[in-house]
């Protein structure tokens, strides 16, 4: 019974981390941020790379894991 709901949590936990990243969202002011977007949180090693140009007054954007 002991080992069994360990053996759950620790599927639960490594779930919820690994889902986590597409909840997490980000405000970028300028292009550079943009460029070079850390997400993921608690997953740092993730980040987004993009090409996108927006015009200036577009800034300050919310984006997240899933945006284009």
């Amino acid at each position: 019974m002991n080992r069994r709901f360990i053996f759950i949590s620790l599927i639960i936990g490594w779930l919820l981390v690994s889902i986590s990243p597409v909840f997490d969202t980000a405000i970028v002011t300028n292009s550079h941020d943009l460029s070079h977007l850390r997400l993921g949180f608690p997953l740092p090693i993730i980040e987004q790379h993009t090409s996108l140009t927006p015009m200036e007054e577009d800034f300050p954007l919310t984006v997240w894991l899933l945006s284009p």
